[in-house]
């Protein structure tokens, strides 16, 4: 075959001669809108520790101050803030009579009888119950015995009167009157200690075995008939030395 009669080819439908042939387009894969995603919170701040208005040791010594200046402005004044606690104690007080039936009980004994009679002082029995006294007619029989061994005692031509307080100086039981071993003596029911009539000393029992002091004694004085309560010597389960 000759030259002239090679058949042209035809290019294919939307190509040239001239043009190159057509490259293919690269595949682009489009993705979807992205998801929206909320952004995470930061964490909350913490507030401020606050510290204390006052220091714990500017508090406790303004606390102490203050406690002084309290007590001592309580005791400058003279009417103090626990008054109201402790009773002002009674002043010199007339309980007995020489010339009436006053006692609450008598004692007998082959010395005679003893009546005797009970009383709260210098404070009620509310304030205490270990300010309760005894007052005894001290039978004649040990009457002088009594007036030297007790100056505290009283007496007039009616007897001789002395009076004790009756907390026992060993652990604090009221004392009685009482009559043993030929004696008229104040007895504790609780332990067995005795104390003499005629001057409060320990006679028996612990309060003797453990040379413990005497029952406390009250002075006493009697005018226009009338027996009066001056003063107590000693201290209520202590006694004195």
């Amino acid at each position: 075959m000759s030259t002239s009669e090679k058949k042209t080819e035809v290019p294919p439908s939307g190509q040239t001669a001239s043009s190159p042939p057509a490259q293919p387009r690269p595949t682009t894969t489009q993705s979807g809108p992205k998801p929206i995603t909320s952004a995470t919170p930061p964490p909350p701040t913490p507030n401020p520790e606050k510290g204390p208005l006052i220091s714990r040791r500017a508090f406790m010594i303004g606390a102490v101050l203050a406690s002084a200046g309290l007590a001592t402005a309580s005791i400058a004044s003279g009417a103090g803030i626990f008054s109201p606690l402790i009773p002002p104690p009674k002043p010199e007080t007339s309980f007995a009579s020489t010339s009436e039936q006053w006692w609450d009980g008598v004692q007998s004994g082959p010395l005679g009888n003893m009546p005797w009679k009970l009383f709260y002082w210098p404070y009620e029995a509310s304030a205490s119950p270990y300010y309760r006294n005894i007052l005894v007619r001290v039978p004649d029989a040990i009457s002088s015995q009594t007036s030297q061994a007790d100056p505290w005692s009283a007496s007039d031509p009616s007897g001789t009167y002395a009076a004790y307080n009756t907390t026992c100086v060993h652990l604090q039981c009221l004392v009685n009157a009482g009559f043993a071993d030929n004696q008229y003596r104040l007895q504790c029911p609780c332990h067995g200690s005795q104390y003499e009539i005629t001057d409060g000393v320990p006679q028996k029992g612990p309060a003797f075995l453990l040379n413990l002091g005497r029952l406390p004694r009250i002075r006493l004085s009697i005018r226009n008939g009338n027996i009066y309560a001056e003063e107590l010597e000693g201290t209520p389960g202590l006694g004195i030395k």
